[in-house]
């Protein structure tokens, strides 16, 4: 049975399923109960914020098709469905839904609000454990994953360029492929000659035009490049040190287990954000 057809069949969906509302989220049928950092996020933030409504997510796949959900909730105003999903560059367009239906990340995606500065020191501790009060690796790991991003600013911004232009020239399909494969080296380095030469290279469209000035920091690197930034830095440090590795997966778990309390221990701008957003009257749409 499919609920996606019409208005009634996505609002009777909810019903269906005994629960209060449908959350549509970013994550592929087939990777639903291996998405260690969309699903973990929004789980998080509905259970701390949202405690007593039941709802139940459903995953849809790629941005896009939240993204046309989401249009169709706002403009047939549809009731029991929500969509949560990456704020992407949709800030820097003037693209982000005022809707109290939709939900975005503070940062680019679930990885830049999962992977913030307190839970990365929790990380470090874990995997360099040390007898001194003061764990040097903190400092250097940040300082590293600073000067990978500060390192390659022009990349950055030729990606927030060119979602105006339809041609992203960051690889994400497979951001793994834009990073420098070196076991020691660090900071980690991008191929930026290549990302460059498909900023340059790549077919020109429709321009459309930012209505916020490009900024370059942790949050607005793309999810996934930040991702592979971060466990690229730490996994390098650990071989470094020690020379044992630790898998993708084992970090993106450790990840999860160390930021589950992360919607507690938020402070200023990103408090501030998900206060506002936590904290909508969403029997209205019930």
């Amino acid at each position: 049975m499919t609920f996606l057809r019409s208005k009634k069949g996505i609002e009777n969906r909810a019903l269906f399923t005994r629960v209060q509302f449908t959350v549509y989220v970013e994550t592929a049928k087939n990777e639903y109960e291996n998405n260690f950092t969309d699903i973990s996020f929004w789980r998080g933030f509905f259970s701390y914020y949202y405690r007593n409504l039941e709802i139940r997510f459903v995953p849809l796949g790629g941005k896009p098709h939240v993204l046309a959900m989401a249009n169709k909730i706002v403009s047939d105003d549809i009731k029991r469905s929500l969509c949560a999903m990456d704020r992407d560059y949709d800030d820097l367009y003037g693209k982000l839904h005022a809707d109290e239906r939709i939900f975005y990340t503070f940062g680019y995606g679930a990885e830049n609000d999962l992977l913030r500065q307190e839970v990365v020191d929790r990380m470090v501790k874990s995997l360099f454990p040390t007898l001194s009060p003061k764990n040097s690796n903190i400092a250097e790991i940040n300082d590293y994953i600073e000067r990978t991003i500060q390192n390659h600013r022009i990349c950055f911004l030729a990606d927030q360029i060119g979602k105006g232009r339809h041609n992203c020239p960051l690889n994400r399909d497979n951001p793994r492929s834009d990073i420098v494969h070196s076991e020691g080296d660090l900071p980690v380095s991008l191929r930026k000659e290549e990302i460059l030469r498909r900023f340059k290279c790549g077919q020109k469209r429709r321009e459309e035009q930012m209505i916020l000035p490009p900024r370059i920091t942790k949050q607005t690197v793309p999810a996934h490049h930040f991702f592979e930034i971060v466990y690229h830095t730490i996994r390098r440090r650990l071989y470094k040190l020690n020379g044992k590795r630790i898998d993708k997966g084992s970090f993106g778990t450790l990840l999860c287990a160390l930021s589950h309390d992360l919607f507690e221990s938020l402070a200023g701008p990103e408090a501030a954000y998900f206060s506002s957003i936590g904290s909508r009257e969403l029997s209205l749409y019930s």
